[in-house]
């Protein structure tokens, strides 16, 4: 209806164009509506938690399917979870091979007096919302980007968060 209205644009052309898209809409509200009924319906005492957020930010268009493969510098491609830490664990340590660990500390300790609310150790739960506010950046000097970290199994997470704290 709005090639013929652009190809040939009356009055009558102009009617037709607006009701198909009308029609259009229409189709697209109630399929959006049936959708969400028959997902809503779905949902009982037995479905996981995870699939419930995952569809919601699926919904909001903030899903963004897991990375399930990381490439090392060498080119080598990742795919199962430990050999993922192990990557990441190898990058780590040939970065830092020839520190002592006083070495590492003193590039990140600052001089400033100490702020009390600040010396609390970090949670899991601040760890993930860092993670999730940080963007798909490039990795710093010891070559571990975000989305390294962000796919680590929570075991791994809980030893980075201990050597942190």
């Amino acid at each position: 209806a709005l090639k013929t209205f652009k190809r040939n644009p009356s009055d009558q052309n102009l009617l037709l164009y607006r009701q198909a898209r009308a029609v259009a809409r229409r189709t697209v509200r109630v399929s959006k509506r049936n959708s969400w009924v028959n997902y809503i319906s779905s949902i009982n005492r037995h479905t996981p938690t995870s699939e419930i957020w995952r569809k919601i930010k699926f919904i909001k268009g903030n899903y963004s399917p897991p990375v399930t493969t990381i490439t090392s510098t060498n080119g080598t491609i990742y795919t199962e979870p430990t050999d993922i830490a192990n990557a990441i664990a190898q990058q780590y340590a040939s970065v830092t091979k020839n520190q002592t660990h006083e070495e590492l500390a003193d590039n990140y300790i600052s001089t400033s007096p100490p702020v009390p609310s600040l010396e609390l150790p970090f949670s899991i739960n601040e760890l993930e919302r860092a993670l999730a506010k940080s963007g798909n950046t490039s990795p710093g000097p010891d070559q571990i980007s975000y989305c390294m970290i962000k796919n680590l199994p929570l075991k791994f997470k809980i030893i980075l968060l201990d050597m942190f704290n």
